[in-house]
This record gives structure tokens, sequence and C-alpha cells, in this order.
């Protein structure tokens, strides 16, 4: 007589065991492959990030991103280089007093 061992997974919905293999839960449908439920996620997310109304900032910024005027443009792409240079200074100076030991 020959034992074969099948590793199983308790499904986190219904508590049904599923074998290894399986993506989905054969008693309720949840999906049970990490890879899949936080694509899945991601996608749920971006799906409702989408769906979200556009504040009146967000209107702004899309109307001095597509203007005409060339002094707009370039003062709203001064003001994005401003922007993403602090962004690398600060990020910078948290990595070296995460990385300094104490």
């Amino acid at each position: 007589m020959m034992v074969t061992s099948s590793i199983q997974r308790k499904c986190p919905q219904c508590n049904t065991w599923n074998t290894e293999g399986e993506i989905n839960c054969k008693s309720c449908g949840t999906t049970l492959d990490v890879s899949t439920k936080l694509k899945e996620d991601h996608e749920a997310r971006e799906r409702k990030r989408i769906a979200l109304p556009k504040t009146k900032f967000d209107h702004f910024v899309d109307r001095i991103a597509k203007s005409n005027n060339p002094f707009i443009k370039v003062a709203y792409v001064f003001i994005k280089t401003v922007w993403f240079i602090y962004w690398v200074i600060l990020s910078i100076f948290l990595w070296m007093v995460a990385a300094t030991p104490g």
C-alpha cells in the first residue's frame, strides 16, 4: 500500500479544505492562490480609483497641464521638477536616517 501525502489549504472564507494546486475554493469559489488574489485586489483598487470623481484641484491641474500658454507650461514643468527633487532629497535623508545603526 502506497501512502500519498497531499498538502491541503484551508479556505479563509468557508473553512473548506482544498488541495494545494487549486486556485479557487471548490466550495465557495474564493481565490486561494496568493498571486492571483493580489492581482485581483490590485485590479479592484484600480477600478475603484478610476470610478472616483475628480476633485476641483484635479481639474485645475489637468487644465494647467494641457494649457496652450507657454509660460504656464514652463511654470508647470518647473514646479513638478522642484517637487520631484524635494521628494528625492527627502527620500535620501530618510534612507540615511534608517541606515544608521541604533
